[in-house]
């Protein structure tokens, strides 16, 4: 039986959305430098991206080792990149628990607090696995479907989507993943190109993956006037379905 023994965190995302539209963004590149460098430690870029483009698009930019943070027209965006071994899990955690606060905190340095009317937290994990690829989508179709196979099983992944009693959104994904390395051959000298075949290339890790996205929205479409909350909430919740759910949800073994 496969265990989460070996789970780290691949990414963290909190994501604060405005209540309108901004399509001024790209002025506030000084109000982003005060409320956030000092968070990230690099100044700012922007994207130059035309005033009437999609408004998801990013704006202004910061970029700094494993942090980036994102301001489009319609939200705030904190990503956190963890790399495998760097760091214990629960220091993983504690990590993200602190620069996502830390985050939420000076989002009212960046606009007013009635600007931000949802958030949501979410959480990449992967889990390494010895098992084939075949062992591990079998392991979760064994997990999770309950209907008759229609021929061998191929592939399994799951989606799916809860409204909790504190009347958040709690959406699980579950796959499977194989990380390859690609190592670029020197320019033949004659000028034929390059082709590099995927499933030729040496995989470098692979196993289960765990997506957990937890936001307030449901709040939200009840309460026109409703403003996000600290993301203590998002975070505790979370990390509650990590520590103490994820191995029994998953069919791991306790380790």
């Amino acid at each position: 039986m496969p265990n989460s023994k070996t789970k780290y965190l691949a990414q963290v995302i909190y994501v604060a959305r405005f209540r309108e539209r901004d399509a001024t963004i790209r002025f506030m590149q000084a109000d982003a430098e005060r409320a956030f460098s000092s968070l990230l430690n690099c100044q700012s870029t922007q994207t130059n991206v035309p005033d009437n483009y999609d408004p998801n698009s990013p704006r202004i930019v910061f970029q700094a080792g494993h942090k980036t943070l994102v301001i489009s027209q319609v939200a705030c965006q904190l990503s956190l990149n963890f790399e495998k071994g760097a760091i214990p899990f629960e220091r993983q955690l504690e990590v993200a628990r602190k620069n996502i606060i830390d985050f939420h905190s000076r989002l009212t340095t960046f606009k007013s607090r009635e600007t931000f009317i949802e958030s949501a937290f979410v959480i990449n994990i992967n889990i390494p696995s010895d098992l084939s690829q075949q062992e591990m989508h079998n392991h979760l179709a064994d997990r999770f479907l309950k209907s008759n196979p229609l021929g061998e099983l191929a592939s399994f992944s799951l989606k799916v989507g809860y409204k909790t009693p504190e009347n958040l959104f709690l959406n699980i994904e579950m796959d499977v993943y194989e990380m390859r390395r690609a190592e670029m051959p020197a320019p033949d000298p004659s000028g034929a190109p390059t082709i590099m075949l995927i499933e030729k290339l040496p995989i470098v890790e692979k196993g289960f993956s765990v997506k957990l996205d937890i936001n307030d929205k449901p709040r939200m479409l009840q309460n026109k006037t409703y403003v996000t909350a600290e993301p203590d909430e998002l975070i505790a919740r979370a990390f509650a379905f990590v520590n103490e759910q994820l191995d029994q949800e998953m069919g791991f073994e306790h380790v």
